[in-house]
């Protein structure tokens, strides 16, 4: 069996909110009862990334996996339960550690990384093409550093967000009181 190809379109950190627009990830009209105007989720989303999170938008087809035979089922509108599927044979082709689905966020897991022999999990939460504002804020207080975000916006580009610091804790210290910005 071959190897996947992949390629790395671009990377960086997030360093202001025009970097998180720019990689068209989230539905800024899905904003719930949280904002009023795009504006302001965009801010509030953005401000726990600025400098605390990098970017990587990847080149890889997912219809390179061959198909297997254990899909768990995934019902789900549009093109969503088609790329979960591929997804979820390219994930399990390239061994990478747990997967499942659900909804809000459609997809959530493990990954088991090894860097210089070091070997580590991270927890990871995606979605298929964009993801609601409100549901990426959520998703976004409970990362610690390390933690991926991954969308699936075609079935071959994957756009990946890690956290460079633990924002988990630095959202609980803001809830605390500890903590003023964003």
């Amino acid at each position: 069996m071959e190897e996947p190809t992949v390629e790395i379109v671009r990377q960086g950190i997030i360093e202001s909110e025009y970097d998180l627009t720019d990689l068209h990830i989230i539905d800024w009209c899905r904003l719930g009862s949280y904002w009023r105007h795009a504006g302001d989720a965009i801010r509030a989303i953005s401000s726990w990334f600025i400098w605390r999170a990098m970017y990587t938008v990847v080149k890889c087809d997912l219809c390179q996996a061959p198909d297997r035979d254990d899909w768990p089922g995934w019902k789900h509108v549009g093109r969503h339960e088609q790329l979960g599927r591929l997804y979820w044979n390219y994930f399990h082709w390239v061994e990478m550690g747990t997967l499942s689905f659900h909804d809000e966020p459609d997809f959530s897991g493990t990954l088991d990384l090894e860097n210089e022999g070091q070997r580590r999990q991270a927890k990871f939460w995606g979605d298929i093409g964009k993801v609601s504002a409100v549901t990426f804020a959520h998703v976004q207080k409970q990362m610690n550093k390390h933690d991926l975000w991954i969308s699936i916006p075609a079935y071959d580009c994957q756009v990946i967000i890690e956290a460079a610091d633990d924002i988990q804790a630095l959202w609980m210290k803001k809830l605390t009181g500890g903590l003023h910005y964003g």
